[in-house]
C-alpha cells in the first residue's frame, strides 16, 4: 500500500473482475481493498509525472502484467480559482451533436482567464476515448458535432489561466436523439413498427402517433408532460403504448386496439382511421428527466377501402360471367348427354340384331343332330 514520501511502486487499488470499472481514477482518495489488506487510493501530486501498470491475478501464482505505462504528469493547480466552470449544462441536442454551456467560476482572485477545455467521451466504448476541445475566455459554450445517434455523452469543462487548467467540473450527460422509425401499413386500421433495440440502461419507451396532416413540432422539443393518451377527435400527438425495455417487442402494431399501460396512466392503443396519413416517434426514457426521442417517422398511409358503388359492381361483373359460363355449359351437358343415349341405343340395337342372328343356326344344328342319331 502506499507510504508516505515512498518513491517506491505501490498498490492503489485492488479489483474485483466481477465488479470492473471501464475508467478508474487514480488519486481520488478512497479505498479500495482485499480481503486482507487495505488499500488507499492516495491523491497525487500536482505537476509530477507518473507512471502505472496494472496485474491481473488467475490465482495467488498464476497471474500476468501489463508493461509499464507511459509517462503522464499532472496538472499545476492555478493559482486564484475557487473552484471549477459553474452550471455546465446542456441546452440542445441533435442525432449526431450536442450543445453545452457553462458559466465562469465564481471568484477569479485576480487572475486572468485565458480559456476553458471541454472534454467528452462515452462509456459504451471498452476503451472510452476522450476527445478534448479548448476555446477562448469569452466563449461559453460549444457545439459537439460529429457524434453517434442514441448514445450517452459525458461532458467536464475546466477553466484554464496562464498557469494551466483548474479543477474539472462535475460530470454532466445526455443521450444523443435517435434515427426515425419506418411504419408500414398492414391494414385499414393498423400501422406495423419495427422497434430498434435500445441500450441496456434504457428503462421505457413510448410510442407517439401523431395525424400527418397537422402541423407536427420537433419531437426533440415535445415535452414529456404534454404528452397524453388518446381522445375521440385529437389532432395533437398522443401516447399510443407505454412498453416496458425488458420485454420489448421487436415488432408493434400501432391501432391494435389493446391497452398498454404504465402504472400510473392507461393508454389504449386506438385503432386508426382508414385511408389516413400518420407520423410516429418513439420517447426513450433512462429515468424520468434522462431520456431521448426519435425523429418523426415519414407519413405512412392506412389502407383504403372500396366503395360500395364498386363492390355491387363487381359483384354484378362476377354474377355477369357466371351466368355467361352456365349459357355456355348447359348447352354441352346436353349434348354430351343426348351423346351417350345415342351411343347406348345403338349398342343395344347391334346385341339384339346378333343374337337374332344366332338363334336360326342354332336350331338347324339341333335337327341336324337329331336325324343323325334317328330321333
Amino acid at each position: 500500500p502506499y507510504e508516505a514520501n515512498t518513491q517506491d511502486p505501490y498498490i492503489t487499488a485492488y479489483l474485483k473482475t466481477d465488479a470492473l470499472p471501464l475508467t478508474f481514477v487514480i488519486g481520488d482518495g478512497k479505498e479500495y481493498n482485499s480481503e486482507k489488506q487495505k488499500y488507499f487510493n492516495q491523491p497525487l501530486k500536482q505537476n509530477t509525472s507518473y507512471i502505472a501498470f496494472l496485474r491481473f491475478f488467475e490465482t495467488r501464482n498464476s497471474y500476468y502484467s501489463t508493461e509499464w505505462s507511459k509517462t503522464i504528469r499532472t496538472f499545476v493547480k492555478p493559482t486564484g480559482l475557487s473552484g471549477p466552470p459553474l452550471n455546465v449544462a446542456f441546452n440542445s441536442r441533435g442525432k449526431t451533436s450536442l450543445r453545452v454551456s457553462w458559466k465562469a467560476p465564481k471568484s477569479l482572485q485576480n487572475v486572468e482567464l485565458t480559456g476553458y477545455q471541454v472534454c467528452f467521451y462515452t462509456r459504451e466504448d471498452t476503451a472510452p476515448v476522450f476527445l478534448v476541445f479548448n476555446t477562448s475566455a469569452k466563449v461559453l459554450s460549444r457545439t459537439l458535432d460529429n457524434l453517434k445517434p442514441s448514445t450517452k455523452y459525458f461532458v467536464t469543462v475546466s477553466a484554464s489561466t496562464k498557469a494551466g487548467y483548474g479543477e474539472k467540473s462535475l460530470a454532466v450527460s445526455k443521450i444523443t436523439n435517435g434515427e426515425p422509425v419506418n411504419p408500414s401499413t398492414t391494414s385499414y386500421y393498423t400501422l406495423i413498427l419495427n422497434i430498434p433495440k435500445p441500450k441496456d440502461y434504457i428503462r421505457e419507451v413510448m410510442v407517439i402517433v401523431q395525424n400527418a396532416k397537422m402541423t407536427s413540432t420537433l419531437s426533440e422539443n415535445i415535452k414529456t408532460s404534454d404528452l397524453k393518451p388518446y381522445r375521440e377527435n385529437m389532432n395533437d400527438p398522443y401516447i399510443t403504448a407505454y412498453l416496458k425495455a425488458d420485454v420489448l417487442p421487436l415488432t408493434f402494431v400501432i391501432g391494435d386496439g389493446k391497452e398498454y399501460n404504465s402504472e400510473q396512466e392507461k393508454y389504449i392503443n386506438q385503432p386508426l382511421k382508414l385511408n389516413s396519413s400518420y407520423i410516429v416517434f418513439l420517447r426513450f426514457f433512462e429515468s424520468q428527466d434522462s431520456y431521448y426521442s426519435t425523429e418523426w417517422s415519414s407519413g405512412v398511409k392506412t389502407l383504403i377501402k372500396a366503395p360500395v358503388e364498386c363492390i355491387i359492381n363487381q359483384n354484378s361483373e362476377q354474377s355477369n360471367d357466371e351466368k355467361t359460363r352456365m349459357d355456355l355449359i348447359i348447352p354441352l351437358v346436353i349434348f354430351a348427354l343426348c351423346f351417350l343415349l345415342s351411343l347406348g341405343v345403338i349398342v343395344y340395337q347391334r346385341r339384339l340384331i346378333q343374337n337374332n342372328t344366332r338363334q336360326p343356326d342354332h336350331k338347324r344344328g339341333n335337327s341336324e343332330q337329331n336325324e343323325k342319331f334317328g330321333m
